[in-house]
């Protein structure tokens, strides 16, 4: 469970017993809470709220210990208990900062890196990063290395992406410098590493013009072709909406929540056969 996707401390602990199978009798009975109060605060009834002391005390009982948790579950119950509104605005400030981090692309990624799967440290060789993300044929021809038949023939590279192979040798070579491939005689072993920058990072506007670029001139390309017949062609949506403040981060959120069971989805997929790109925008 992501408990920084709750803005209540209640909800999150009711629906962390039930996933868990906790008895909120014994939580309680181990906590010294009136098991029928404690039914209360997590039922959300108006005025109850657990102390600090009582909140810390379930956290142990049910081995939440990680402190970022911990300190986040408690200011969303400072939240509730606070009665000064100025206080409570500079409480909910703070709780909007900690999940947007803690909700943004970079950081749910991150937090999923595994042995195989070591981060492409952005800051490290500057000079390099600034031209896989400068150029859009960087990131192509690092995901086409991934699927076996081109690397095994990097001439069809060239030809799918309609580049001179001097230079499809020439962006080899940097990612091998880069730590993302690997020269063995005349093949290519192709090191999987999740590559992604802060959403605020100074080298992202040049990579989302990139995209955008390459996803309007498949627009053009496909301009009066029925895509729906051929899925795998691609295809494009564009909508308009009015709507508040509150539902624009719900929409936001789940959005989020889409990239990274995209992000899940290929990672755990069988092996790769054609690269495919996916550009969202919330404006």
């Amino acid at each position: 469970m992501n408990i920084y996707k709750y803005l209540d401390y209640r909800k999150f602990l009711a629906e962390f017993l039930k996933k868990h199978n906790f008895s909120q009798r014994k939580v309680a009975n181990a906590t010294n809470i009136h098991v029928a109060y404690f039914s209360r605060v997590l039922k959300g009834e108006m005025g109850a709220n657990f102390s600090e002391d009582q909140l810390y005390a379930i956290c142990q009982e049910i081995n939440l210990i990680k402190e970022e948790e911990m300190s986040y579950l408690f200011l969303l119950l400072q939240y509730e208990r606070g009665g000064n509104n100025k206080y409570k605005q500079h409480l909910k400030k703070k709780i909007i900062e900690i999940r947007q981090e803690k909700l943004s692309i970079k950081g749910r990624i991150d937090g999923e890196e595994s042995a195989g799967e070591r981060i492409f440290a952005i800051d490290e060789k500057i000079e390099l990063k600034y031209k896989y993300f400068q150029k859009w044929y960087y990131t192509e021809i690092y995901l086409l290395l991934s699927i076996e038949l081109y690397r095994k023939n990097l001439n069809l590279i060239s030809s799918k992406l309609h580049l001179p192979m001097e230079l499809v040798m020439a962006v080899i070579a940097d990612l091998e410098e880069m730590g993302l491939v690997e020269r063995m005689g005349s093949e290519i072993k192709y090191i999987q590493k999740v590559i992604h920058m802060g959403e605020h990072h100074f080298l992202a506007t040049n990579h989302h013009v990139n995209w955008r670029m390459r996803a309007l001139d498949h627009i053009a390309k496909t301009s009066g072709v029925d895509t729906s017949l051929v899925p795998s062609s691609g295809w494009h949506f564009t909508v308009g909406i009015s709507t508040n403040k509150e539902t624009i981060l719900e929409i936001d959120k789940r959005f989020k929540d889409f990239v990274h069971e995209i992000y899940l989805l290929t990672r755990n997929s069988k092996e790769s056969e054609e690269t495919y790109h996916i550009c969202i925008d919330l404006f």
